[in-house]
């Protein structure tokens, strides 16, 4: 069995790239993208039943079998395949705080794209494998 839920994030991610310019201002947007995305994946769960979706260390191993979580980039224009993924990288670690593990966990598996839109933000999609 498998669920799945979707969260737009209103980040505007920039390649990595730039962090050369001011690295004060780059950190500070970095740890406002990763609490945004926090905070929102972690609103949108308790919409759907949070105790459905988080937790998924220890004591509830042999109920799930991982996650499939997908970060579009959605911009005016696109980076290369490097830069996007690097740009998103605030957010995932933003929805494995929500989901209650490290971004590194095997039972993780993460896809990345982009998708050209008007207004910058990243869409979420968390899918979750039923043991």
């Amino acid at each position: 069995m498998s669920k799945a839920i979707t969260v737009t994030l209103p980040l505007r991610t920039l390649s990595p790239n730039r962090s050369r310019n001011n690295l004060r201002q780059w950190m500070k947007m970095k740890a406002e993208h990763r609490t945004i995305a926090r905070t929102l994946t972690v609103d949108t769960l308790c919409r759907v039943g949070r105790s459905m979706w988080v937790g998924i260390g220890q004591d509830r191993q042999s109920v799930w079998d991982g996650f499939t979580i997908t970060l579009t980039r959605l911009a005016p224009r696109t980076l290369d395949d490097d830069n996007a993924i690097g740009s998103m990288k605030s957010a995932r670690d933003g929805v494995s705080d929500a989901l209650g593990v490290d971004d590194s966990d095997p039972r993780l598996t993460w896809r990345y794209g982009q998708e050209k839109a008007r207004d910058y933000s990243v869409r979420v999609e968390i899918q979750i494998q039923e043991v």
